[in-house]
């Protein structure tokens, strides 16, 4: 005669089970939340006159970073 497994146990296995398939959803959920919290977001005031973000003529000319390339290949551009 076969024996049967207690209702706790068949419990747990079962709500096992659920929580593994719906483990890969919730990751989805997250993950478009927080696309959509960033998409609700206000876009910040445009400011004609603002010049903070524009790059001074020759700013950073000495100081650019040398990538590994042009270091191991000086003649080539």
């Amino acid at each position: 005669m076969p024996t049967r497994e207690p209702l706790r146990d068949q419990i747990v296995r079962n709500l096992k089970t659920a929580m593994d398939r719906t483990d890969p959803d919730l990751e989805r959920v997250e993950f478009w939340a927080a696309a959509l919290e960033g998409l609700m977001q206000p876009v910040p005031a445009y400011e004609p006159g603002a010049n903070e973000y524009l790059l001074q003529p020759g700013a950073g000319a000495d100081t650019a970073p040398t990538s590994a390339f042009a270091t191991a290949f000086p003649n080539r551009r």
